[in-house]
């Protein structure tokens, strides 16, 4: 039979510790790995979500529903889209006047 000095003792005891924090340290590795994996794909979602939500914001103001003498309170006479004072209504045709 096998009899071990307090010092052997501990150290074969200090050598399974330090083979479990090792085993600790690779298990944690991996978790770091797959959580910096899953940290890019977000990041690359959040890119591609900020990029939509401008899309989204560039064709609500397209849209938006601009005032005009039609549709509020605002007399024809201030109505912003109406042409120009020198801005003839009628089409340019190739006949002669008069």
């Amino acid at each position: 039979m096998l009899i071990l000095t307090g010092i052997e003792t501990k150290i074969l005891s200090q050598s399974e510790t330090v083979k479990s924090l090792i085993a600790l340290v690779e298990k944690q590795a991996l978790q770091i790995d797959a959580l910096m994996f899953r940290v890019e794909k977000l990041e690359a979602l959040v890119v591609e979500q900020q990029d939509h939500i401008k899309s989204l914001e560039e064709e609500l103001s397209a849209h938006k529903n601009k005032k005009n003498s039609g549709n509020s309170h605002i007399p024809p006479s201030v109505s912003l889209d109406k042409p120009q004072r020198n801005q003839s209504l009628r089409e340019k045709t190739d006949k002669k006047s008069g």
